[in-house]
């Protein structure tokens, strides 16, 4: 059995699954290095995005092979809702460094870019 702080040590995984917004802006003006995915509806992404790639998440599990499992990924969808399920459909597939920007893009408009269309 491996101790806490073993776990916290180990870079190839994120431990804990949200992300706040602030993080997420954080993590994009410093140009680390994540795959942003979007799992909304296409006719969400037409209302409005903060980019990165859309996969439905009704189409997800057949996709899930366009995602490099190796890459940091964060999730986001209108609440969070759906980027949740969708960390756990990747973590079933061995994805270990995913996370869901938590309240989605409904928060980023709220907190970090109110120019975001809100629906």
């Amino acid at each position: 059995m491996r101790s806490e702080s073993t776990e916290t040590k180990t870079s190839n995984s994120v431990h804990d699954i949200n992300i706040t917004t602030q993080e997420l802006q954080e993590l994009i003006t410093n140009k680390t290095n994540i795959t942003l995915l979007d799992v909304r509806t296409h006719q969400e992404t037409e209302i409005a995005s903060i980019g990165g790639i859309h996969i439905p998440l009704n189409e997800l599990p057949n996709r899930i092979n366009e995602l490099d499992q190796k890459s940091h990924i964060i999730i986001y969808c209108h609440h969070g809702v759906r980027s949740l399920t969708a960390v756990g459909i990747l973590q079933s597939h061995g994805f270990n460094k995913v996370q869901h920007l938590r309240g989605g893009i409904d928060a980023w408009s709220d907190i970090i870019d109110p120019s975001i269309r809100k629906y």
